[in-house]
């Protein structure tokens, strides 16, 4: 497919806007995506596709970019810096949803910065990766955290591995759960990428920052984005699509709340 093509069959989903100069992109290290960059709204962006070959038989690889997007909402929500603009895409004639990210300014944290340095910047939304269960926020690779010297903040990218889906697209089942098995994992570094970043989280800021959120707040948040979601799928006829978001959607408000009761426990004690 030529890039004309390609600009021609990309829309936004949310917002219809101008994709254009898409150019694809073989230098993601890793990578179980689809890659271009284009033009919205005058800001270059990634935009990527989940591949089919790295999905379980069944599973649509188009659910991730959606759980993702869900991820991203309620960071944002927590206040966690993400990129500034973050949208769902469709590409018309695969009928696939994709997500569109602003491109973030700066280097690979694990590349620029100690884990200490890192943790420092990044501990006030610790516990929200707990709750996504992010478990590739902090990898022991490049990690998903991009350091803007510019502002000196990190910036969390790419969620696809939080909530239901593995950041390689396999489905978490029965790990992801009521009960956030990662206030351990993610702390330890026998157990987890992350705990080589994540043993220097300042717990106090991490604590503060979670219990700034009611549980009605995230229902709220996560109810929009469900709506959202269901508007778009049913208008562009994506409806076996929307039976997978509808499962792992139930799937997640089930677990949600158990999992939020459990860390703003395990947060009011680092408070005190």
């Amino acid at each position: 497919m030529s890039h004309d093509d390609l600009r021609s069959l990309i829309r936004q989903v949310i917002l219809e806007v101008t994709v254009k100069d898409v150019q694809d992109r073989h230098d993601v290290k890793g990578s179980t995506h689809t890659m271009q960059t284009g033009v919205i709204d005058g800001d270059v962006h990634y935009i990527k596709f989940s591949d089919e070959w790295s999905f379980d038989e069944g599973v649509d690889p188009s659910l991730q970019p959606l759980v993702e997007y869900l991820a991203y909402a309620l960071y944002t929500l927590y206040g966690v810096r993400v990129p500034k603009n973050i949208h769902l895409v469709f590409d018309v004639e695969e009928e696939a949803v994709g997500i569109a990210t602003s491109r973030v300014q700066g280097s690979m944290a694990l590349k620029s910065a100690s884990p200490m340095m890192i943790a420092s910047h990044i501990s006030a939304g610790a516990y929200v990766d707990i709750f996504l269960a992010n478990w590739d926020v902090v990898g022991t690779d490049d990690g998903n955290i991009i350091y803007d010297r510019d502002v000196d903040e990190m910036v969390r990218i790419d969620p696809g591995g939080s909530l239901t889906f593995r950041a390689q697209g396999g489905r978490k089942s029965s790990n992801f759960s009521s009960q956030p098995s990662e206030l351990e994992t993610m702390f330890d570094p026998e157990k987890s990428g992350t705990g080589h970043v994540f043993k220097h989280v300042d717990l106090k800021k991490a604590a503060e920052r979670f219990l700034s959120v009611s549980l009605n707040d995230v229902i709220q948040r996560c109810e929009a984005v469900n709506s959202e979601i269901t508007s778009e799928l049913t208008t562009h006829g994506l409806m076996s699509l929307l039976d997978q978001w509808n499962s792992d959607y139930t799937e997640i408000m089930q677990k949600l709340p158990y999992r939020w009761k459990t860390i703003t426990a395990h947060a009011k004690m680092n408070v005190a």
